[in-house]
C-alpha cells in the first residue's frame, strides 16, 4: 500500500481553494442589504445570522462551500483575499439576492 501511495504522490493534489460564505437575503430583508453586507464584512457568519434574524422573522441564511481557483468564473474574479465580497446577485424567480 506504501508503495502504491509513493507512486501517485503529487499526482491528485489541489489548487488553491478558499472556503466561501453565501449570504441569501430574502425579500423582506432586501432593505437591508447593505447594513447587512457592511456588517457581514467584519464578523462572523454566526454572529450575522443572530442579528438580523429573530424568533419570527428570518431576513437571511447561509451556506459556506469550498471553492477551487478555476473552477468558478464568478469566484475567480474576486480577490482571493479574507473578507473580499462580492456584488449582489438578485434572483427574480426566488426573489432572493445573495452576496459572497
Amino acid at each position: 500500500m506504501n508503495n502504491f501511495f509513493k507512486t501517485v504522490d503529487g499526482k491528485y493534489k489541489w489548487e488553491e481553494r478558499a472556503v466561501v460564505t453565501q449570504y441569501s437575503v430574502s425579500s423582506s430583508g432586501i432593505a437591508k442589504m447593505e447594513e447587512i453586507r457592511a456588517f457581514a464584512a467584519t464578523h462572523p457568519g454566526a454572529e450575522v445570522l443572530a442579528k438580523y434574524n429573530t424568533n419570527t422573522t428570518e431576513l437571511l441564511s447561509i451556506e459556506e462551500r469550498t471553492y477551487e481557483r478555476g473552477r468558478d468564473k464568478n469566484i475567480d474574479e474576486l480577490e482571493w483575499k479574507q473578507g473580499t465580497l462580492s456584488e449582489n446577485v438578485s434572483n427574480p424567480q426566488t426573489k432572493i439576492s445573495y452576496f459572497l
